[in-house]
C-alpha cells in the first residue's frame, strides 16, 4: 500500500530532483528531540499536522490554482486523490506499534518542525494577507492569459515560445495586482513546507518486516509543499503581468498625451507587431472610471465610439487619432 501512496508523488520527484535525498537527513539535534518523545507526543503531534493538511487542502480545492496544483502533483483526480493518499499514509503510522513507531522517529521531523509547518497551514487559511494574495492569484489564474498559458504551457518571457500570449491588463485597476508583499508571504509558506520536507527520509526501516519502505510523513510533507508552492508560483506569474501591464500603461499614457509625434507602435494591432489592441482597451477602461467617478467626459465617449469604428475597418491612422481625442478630453472643459 505504501508504493501505491508513494507513486502520484513520483512525478513530485522527478521536477524537484532526486539529489535531495542525499540532503534528506535529520542532523543530530533532530535526532535526540525525536528519540526523546514519547508514542503519545508522536501521535498526537502527527495527528495534528494531518488535521491540518487535509483542511488546507479543503481550503485549497475551492480556488482553481489549487485544484489545477494537484494534478501538476500527479493527483489526475484532484481533491479525492490527495486525500485518499493523505488518508493511505495517516492509516500507516496510525498502524504502526508504539515500539514500531519509537524506531521509526528519526525519520520524523522534531516537533518544533512539525509545529512550524502544522501552525503554517493553519495561519495560511485565515492570514488576511495570504488570502488577499490568493484572491489576486486566482483573478489572474482564471483570466483569459491565464488559461492561454496553460494550454500553451509557455510565457511571454520564454525565448522558445512560439507565439505572444497577450495578457489580461485590467486598465480600470493597474494596482489590483500581486503586489512584492504578497510573494513574499506565500513563498514563505512554501520555504517553511520545503525546509521540513528536506529534513525527513525518503524512507524508514520498518522493525516488523525489517526492510525500508516509503516515508508516510515525507509523503504527506510533499503534498504541503507542493499545493504552496503551485500558489507561490501562480503569485509571480501574475505579478509580472501586473508589471508588465503597468509598465504598457505608462507608454500608452505618454502616447496619449504627446501631441508632439504619433508612435507607430501604439498605432498599429498586435498581428503587425503593435500595440494598438491595448490602447483600445486602456481608453475604454479610462472612460469607464471617469463616468463612475463622475468626471467630465466632454465628447470622449462620441470620439471613442468613431475611433471603434475606424479600428474595426482597419484604419489604423485615423483610429489612433479618435482614441487620442478620446483620452484627452477626459476632464477637459470643452469638447477637442
Amino acid at each position: 500500500m505504501a508504493i501505491l501512496v508513494l507513486s502520484p508523488m513520483q512525478r513530485l520527484s522527478a521536477q524537484e530532483g532526486k539529489q535531495i535525498n542525499g540532503r534528506a537527513t535529520l542532523d543530530k539535534q533532530s535526532n535526540r528531540q525525536a528519540a526523546q518523545r514519547t508514542p503519545e507526543q508522536l501521535r498526537s503531534q502527527l495527528d495534528s499536522l494531518y488535521t491540518e493538511l487535509e483542511a488546507t487542502v479543503n481550503f485549497v480545492s475551492a480556488y482553481a490554482i489549487g485544484r489545477n496544483s494537484f494534478q501538476k502533483m500527479g493527483f489526475d483526480g484532484g481533491m479525492p486523490d490527495v486525500m485518499s493518499a493523505l488518508t493511505t499514509s495517516r492509516k500507516q503510522w496510525e498502524g504502526m506499534s508504539d515500539n514500531s513507531l519509537l524506531a521509526v522517529s528519526n525519520g520524523i521531523p522534531n516537533a518544533a518542525d512539525l509545529d512550524r509547518i502544522t501552525v503554517s497551514l493553519q495561519k495560511m487559511r485565515v492570514d488576511p494577507d495570504f488570502l488577499a494574495a490568493l484572491n489576486r492569484v486566482e483573478k489572474s489564474f482564471n483570466s483569459e492569459s491565464g488559461r492561454n498559458l496553460r494550454e500553451a504551457g509557455n510565457s511571454r518571457s520564454a525565448p522558445s515560445a512560439p507565439e505572444f500570449i497577450k495578457p489580461v491588463c485590467h486598465f480600470d485597476n493597474l494596482l489590483n495586482y500581486p503586489s512584492a508583499k504578497d510573494l513574499s508571504i506565500a513563498k514563505a509558506f512554501a520555504f517553511i513546507a520545503e525546509i521540513v520536507f528536506l529534513l525527513v527520509p525518503a524512507e524508514v526501516e520498518i522493525p516488523i518486516i525489517g526492510v525500508e519502505a516509503p516515508n508516510p510523513v515525507r509523503i504527506a510533507l510533499a503534498i504541503a509543499w507542493g499545493v504552496l508552492e503551485a500558489i507561490s508560483l501562480g503569485l509571480d506569474q501574475a505579478r509580472s503581468e501586473g508589471v508588465y501591464c503597468q509598465t504598457l500603461a505608462l507608454n500608452i499614457q505618454g502616447a496619449l498625451t504627446n501631441d508632439a509625434k504619433f508612435n507607430v507602435s501604439v498605432m498599429l494591432p498586435r498581428d503587425a507587431g503593435g500595440f494598438a489592441d491595448f490602447l483600445k482597451e486602456m481608453v475604454t477602461a479610462a472612460i469607464q472610471n471617469a463616468t463612475t467617478n463622475n468626471i467630465p467626459l466632454q465628447c470622449a465617449q462620441t470620439r471613442l465610439n468613431e475611433a471603434n469604428n475606424f479600428y474595426n475597418q482597419g484604419k489604423w491612422v485615423d483610429a489612433y487619432k479618435k482614441y487620442r481625442a478620446a483620452y484627452q478630453n477626459i476632464g477637459a472643459s470643452d469638447c477637442l
